[in-house]
């Protein structure tokens, strides 16, 4: 869906858009997997927001550099939402673009690393969270993607994160507030 809404031409040849489609999906697959194992590891325990800031930070990078893998293996063409005149790509520097508009190495560890940072997706994890699924979280991550966005131009990087919010909340185990409640009352008892 994310496709049709980030400007892509589904009624072309299947080989324009299919590398699009693996690169997304796999992307987001490895950074909704990668979070749901670290929270998985988490879960008991109450370590330091530092701790697992600098946690997140280094799986951003882990991510960083294997959605780059896929971007290069794939051939990936890049579309961008806010940005996509050719002229604007000369003035980064040709370790970040290239001339032509292509994310280097620098940029995938860079936008990864600092949604990974920034957001605190661990909390879209926590089984005691008061509601399965929060819209105003998955939107509060668009959020951060576009501003981020407008730092560090990334290809479908609202598409991104939307679809790791939305994954990370409704595959991770969630205590619903009536069975809290009751097991509340046990303990108590």
């Amino acid at each position: 869906i994310l496709l049709v809404f980030t400007n892509h031409d589904l009624s072309a040849d299947i080989l324009s858009w299919t590398p699009n489609y693996a690169w997304l999906t796999l992307t987001c697959t490895i950074m909704t997997w990668s979070i749901l194992v670290l929270s998985k590891s988490w879960e008991g325990f109450k370590p330091d927001q530092a701790l697992r800031r600098f946690s997140m930070l280094a799986l951003g990078l882990f991510a960083g550099t294997l959605s780059y893998g896929l971007y290069k293996i794939l051939l990936v063409e890049p579309q961008f939402l806010l940005v996509n005149d050719p002229s604007t790509w000369t003035a980064w520097p040709k370790s970040m673009y290239s001339v032509e508009g292509d994310p280097q190495f620098l940029v995938f560890l860079g936008y990864f690393a600092g949604l990974f940072f920034v957001l605190r997706l661990w909390l879209k994890t926590d089984p005691l969270r008061t509601t399965r699924f929060s819209l105003w979280s998955t939107s509060t991550c668009i959020l951060w993607a576009l501003i981020l966005q407008l730092f560090l131009p990334f290809p479908r990087s609202f598409a991104i994160i939307t679809i790791v919010s939305i994954a990370l909340q409704l595959s991770a185990p969630w205590i619903d507030n009536a069975t809290r409640h009751r097991m509340r009352q046990e303990v108590s008892l």
